[in-house]
């Protein structure tokens, strides 16, 4: 086997694996479409669009979109799922890495877009079944309506902290769609079968864990009070602490993302050694 990274295989498996799977994946795309529109109905028919209830169809969009993209995540290593599969799969004439990195394009980049593009065409449908502009434009709109009215002769001398506050914000929604996307890549590599619903009853019990590990601490929150106490709150420099944070996240990212690559690779080796 070529252990040699190209860009062109590549390109060549991710064009082999969406045409063996182009009904699967045109399917779930169709899941995706169907239940934006019915959504984009739901709330146009309950004439909902010029009052505060509108903020809620933003959330639901948001939510099953995020939703869509964990799903696909989960799906990333999939075709290890059975050992057929695994058979096939390993019997491709690639590296582990240009399978690893196709597997990562499909469902981890190509997926979300195709979730977005689904919601983007069903509120336009819906919008034009109601002969009214889609929810979509309303965000400009909005952007539209508040910047007229804002002073930004206020914010000549600040734009090097505003700048950074909207590169905080960026970066931070950023993290929050790469670590939903890592830890359920993770779980694919760790779970192929099945993978959301382990992920999500993992990531559950975790949190309840942590939840009561962070009641024990706080009952006894004497070292806390002790700790805080070592610190002067007036020489910390908040700015290396926001994007210190911010640096540690995203390098924990790399990590989870980092594991499931390590896992892909250790079970590619494994079905060698079997095979053989």
């Amino acid at each position: 086997m070529n252990n040699s990274f190209s860009w062109a295989r590549v390109r060549l498996l991710i064009r082999r694996y969406l045409n063996e799977n182009s009904r699967q994946l045109w399917m779930a795309v169709g899941v995706v479409f169907g239940i934006m529109f019915l959504l984009a109905l739901l709330f146009n028919s309950f004439d909902m669009r010029d009052n505060a209830f509108g903020v809620v169809i933003w959330f639901t969009f948001l939510f099953i979109g995020s939703l869509a993209v964990e799903v696909s995540a989960s799906l990333t290593f999939s075709s290890m799922s059975t050992k057929p599969r695994r058979i096939v799969a390993m019997m491709v004439p690639a590296s582990k890495a240009e399978k690893f990195v196709s597997l990562m394009l499909i469902y981890n980049v190509f997926g979300p877009i195709a979730i977005l593009l689904s919601a983007l065409a069903a509120d336009a449908l819906s919008a034009g079944l109601h002969l009214h502009a889609p929810y979509f434009f309303d965000a400009f709109k909005l952007l539209f309506t508040i910047f007229p009215q804002i002073d930004f002769s206020e914010l000549s001398g600040h734009w090097g902290q505003v700048t950074e506050a909207i590169a905080l914000i960026v970066l931070g929604l950023a993290s929050m769609f790469f670590f939903n996307q890592s830890v359920y890549t993770l779980g694919s590599a760790l779970w192929p079968k099945k993978s959301f619903i382990k992920t999500f009853c993992a990531l559950y019990v975790i949190q309840m864990v942590l939840s009561i590990l962070l009641s024990i601490g706080l009952l006894n929150h004497n070292w806390i009070l002790d700790m805080l106490s070592c610190i002067n709150f007036e020489d910390v420099s908040w700015h290396l602490v926001i994007w210190g944070a911010m640096i540690v996240w995203y390098a924990i990212i790399i990590a989870i993302f980092w594991a499931a690559w390590r896992r892909y690779k250790n079970t590619q080796l494994v079905q060698k050694f079997m095979m053989n």
